[in-house]
């Protein structure tokens, strides 16, 4: 009996420690899973950052945050962040796109001066040659007054004659 309750004791032994080592074992692999889901989502944060720093990130792409710790609100912070940034290259777009029609719009402004300019130059230098001529046309009205028909003269007596 004596031997027995030895066998049995040191049976009960070995089942508490390998009940002990099975628990540890356990731990150990809880421990190196929640390590790994850590580690997995610490590379794919640095993924999405290192793809938004090249600049060839989706900006509409969001983190799945499934925790509340360190990682969890650093992953939320970047969320915000891409946010943000969406926000201003949307911005951008916009405005790039309300320049690009400007731009248009004074260019055919441009165009519509500049032939509007040649126009009035074509008339200036019509006008001008007018003017130049304008002097020789009176005085060619002058002579025919003199010389028409009907022209009254005044002569040295200081009467008028036809």
């Amino acid at each position: 009996m004596a031997v027995e309750r030895v066998k049995s004791s040191a049976w009960r032994k070995l089942a508490l420690e390998l009940s002990g080592i099975a628990v540890l074992a356990l731990t150990i692999a809880f421990a190196l899973d929640s390590l790994d889901k850590k580690r997995r989502e610490v590379e794919e944060l640095a993924e999405r950052i290192a793809d938004v720093a090249k600049g060839g990130g989706d900006l509409t792409r969001r983190l799945e945050v499934r925790r509340t710790d360190e990682i969890g609100r650093v992953m939320h912070r970047f969320n915000e962040f891409l946010a943000t940034l969406q926000g201003i290259v949307q911005q951008i777009v916009k405005d790039s796109r309300s320049l690009a029609t400007s731009t248009a719009l004074l260019h055919e402004s441009e165009e519509r001066i500049a032939t509007t300019s040649r126009e009035m130059s074509g008339k200036t230098m019509s006008v001008s040659v007018i003017a130049e001529k304008a002097p020789a046309v009176d005085r060619g009205n002058r002579a025919r007054q003199f010389l028409s028909p009907r022209s009254t003269i005044r002569r040295p007596n200081g009467q008028w004659s036809r």
